[in-house]
């Protein structure tokens, strides 16, 4: 059985975690060992995961400040854990934790496994950041690809990172989508009472939610109520949009809800983001039966039919498929998840096993 390291700064809500976390679990499940450095522990108690704290408090961990410490410390950190626990595999999920690991590679030899789970220099510029820290984490991404095995969550993020670093030459390539549970769901065939729609996710303006909130007013005459689920840097700005809309009797903010209670609670899940890896929330929506429409994107393209796809730049499009969605739901959304499940049956496989595989590759 392999010893494993991994890397990251604290636990939170959201896809990212959510699979470094199953990822964890399915290499413990199959006997091996993992240890971690992090400000705080993993939701993970069992006897082979070992955490190793960062010494930073927890609450102080989105500055700059703790940023330029965690990257002058991390990595010698993790460089004594691997030696002193003789450590034989490590993975990343991130382009920054697979560079705070270059060392071991440089000192130990071990093959770095850098999962690919977004596009942080997109992001960057959607959120406006500054140029200097668009191009410092560039260059990090392109130290942190050299000689590593990249794991991508879809081809268009592999090639987008490839394509920033021409000079760079990884040592192998992999696309790992997300998946699919094996058994599906049930969910009721039509809605009953006001359609419910809702978004799902982290608050933050890449998930551009804001968007689905300037569709709604005007479609007061049909019986809809709209939830937020998540929360996030965006919350207080999409609250002060809906005080401005007249719509608040209409339209709630859930915060943070464990997914099993979500789905049932959802007749048509909305998708607007600007930029995805591969999008957890709607994964989870077509497995539980809960139709989608999303933006033409990538990452959508890969999940969903194109007939419930629709460009960012056309809000009028959008706002006439909400109509044909509200006057005719007993039509169109049971169609519209049984169309959605059928293009994504390539997604329902053990995800499990791969990923564990790439992380401590099976012996000849």
């Amino acid at each position: 059985m392999a010893t494993v390291l991994t890397c990251y700064y604290r636990p939170k809500p959201g896809g990212l975690c959510t699979r470094l976390f199953r990822a964890i679990r399915a290499l413990l499940d199959r006997g091996h060992t993992v240890h971690y450095l992090s400000l705080a522990p993993f939701p993970i108690d069992h006897p082979r995961c070992r955490f190793h704290r960062f010494p930073w408090p927890v609450g102080r961990s989105d500055s700059l400040l703790f940023w330029a410490l965690f990257h002058l410390l991390a990595p010698p950190m993790l460089l004594g854990l691997a030696l002193r626990h003789r450590i034989g595999c490590t993975f990343a999920f991130g382009s920054t934790y697979a560079f705070l690991m270059r060392p071991i590679y440089w000192a130990m030899r071990i093959r770095p496994t850098y999962f690919l789970r977004g596009d942080p220099i997109l992001s960057h510029g959607l959120q406006g950041r500054a140029g200097w820290i668009v191009r410092l984490d560039q260059w990090i991404e392109g130290v942190a690809l050299q000689d590593a095995m990249i794991v991508g969550v879809s081809a268009h993020l592999t090639h987008a990172l490839l394509g920033r670093h021409p000079g760079r030459r990884p040592r192998a390539i992999h696309v790992l989508p997300n998946d699919l549970p094996i058994s599906q769901a049930d969910h009721p065939s039509a809605p009953t009472g006001p359609l419910r729609l809702a978004v799902a996710g982290i608050l933050e303006p890449m998930k551009n939610h804001a968007f689905i909130l300037t569709l709604l007013p005007g479609l007061e005459t049909y019986p809809w109520h709209f939830y937020l689920y998540g929360q996030g840097p965006e919350a207080a700005r999409l609250a002060a949009i809906v005080d401005c809309s007249g719509l608040g009797g209409r339209i709630f903010f859930r915060g943070w809800v464990p997914r099993e209670n979500i789905w049932p609670a959802v007749d048509l899940l909305l998708s607007p983001s600007l930029h995805e890896g591969m999008p957890n929330a709607v994964l989870e929506a077509v497995a539980a039966g809960v139709p989608v429409l999303a933006s033409d994107i990538p990452a959508h393209r890969e999940i969903l039919p194109a007939d419930q796809l629709l460009p960012l730049d056309d809000p009028d499009r959008w706002r006439r498929a909400l109509v044909n969605l509200l006057e005719a739901p007993a039509d169109t959304l049971p169609a519209m998840a049984r169309r959605q499940l059928r293009a994504s049956a390539r997604l329902c496989f053990d995800w499990d096993q791969h990923i564990v595989d790439l992380i401590v590759p099976p012996r000849p």
